[in-house]
């Protein structure tokens, strides 16, 4: 019972990150729609991949930065660069 309780946590945490994960995929390409239409499918891809690594992605003068909420949640914010 005990293991069958803990891969419950296990794979509800997972699921939990993965659709967190969805969600700022999607924010993402929304929030950056005008800055991301001139690249290509990679330099799209590459871009994201960016903003998960170093929390932040520029797009000429404006900035896209990964915020993280007191609750573990995240938000993007757009800056002027």
């Amino acid at each position: 019972p005990d293991l069958f309780r803990r891969v419950d946590v296990f794979l509800t945490a997972l699921r939990n990150r993965t659709a967190a994960g969805l969600v700022m995929a999607e924010a993402f390409f929304e929030h950056a729609g005008a800055h991301l239409q001139a690249l290509s499918r990679e330099e799209q891809l590459g871009r994201y991949f960016a903003l998960l690594v170093s929390g932040e992605v520029a797009f000429g003068s404006q900035r896209i930065r990964l915020v993280g909420e007191a609750d573990g949640s995240a938000r993007l914010l757009t800056v002027a660069a």
